[in-house]
């Protein structure tokens, strides 16, 4: 998002791409729960799942969380993704 002259980004973490048709991820995003939905309808309707719908379901994440909204620059964000990679490495007890 532009305002003025600066730039403001968002930071999201996005889950490892493949939706588990069976059992949802705590922290499941609206794409993840609607390739679900879609993949449960077309079984229950034929008995089998269309290859796009199962390509969908393996193409989606599992999960997005915002990490950060509204840092101001690139250098915001960086500095950012910089520190949770370090904690992420380095989990504090």
């Amino acid at each position: 998002m532009r305002s003025g002259s600066d730039r403001y980004l968002r930071l999201i973490a996005v889950g490892v791409r493949g939706v588990d048709p069976e059992v949802p991820h705590p922290a499941e995003h609206f794409k993840a729960r609607k390739a679900r939905y879609r993949w449960k309808r077309e079984i229950k309707r034929s008995g089998e799942a269309t290859g796009e719908t199962r390509q969908t379901l393996l193409e989606t994440p599992c999960f997005e969380l915002e990490v950060a909204g509204y840092l101001r620059g690139t250098m915001a964000a960086e500095n950012v993704r910089e520190h949770l990679l370090a904690t992420l490495k380095h989990p504090v007890a």
